[in-house]
């Protein structure tokens, strides 16, 4: 089992070590519900996520962040993806 990440459309964003990607999960607020729901669900899966039927390890937690140029928050995780 692993954490579904297109249940809360996020963007995935392909960093520069090969199999390395951010996973970016827009939020409506900085309390937004979503940001506790995928870090429960990160915990309870032992970090595991699928996306577009690939398998990813996060390697970091969520992280919370405001947009400077046009204030809106975001999530973001880094993660690995597995070579299975």
């Amino acid at each position: 089992m692993a954490v579904i990440l297109e249940d809360y459309g996020v963007v995935q964003v392909k960093n520069h070590l090969p199999n390395h990607f951010t996973f970016v999960i827009p939020l409506d607020g900085p309390r937004d519900i979503a940001l506790a729901d995928i870090a429960t669900e990160l915990n309870v899966y032992h970090n595991m996520m699928m996306f577009k039927g690939e398998r990813y390890y996060a390697v970091s937690g969520v992280q919370k962040h405001m947009e400077m140029d046009d204030a809106r928050w975001i999530a973001t995780i880094e993660s690995r993806r597995i070579n299975e």
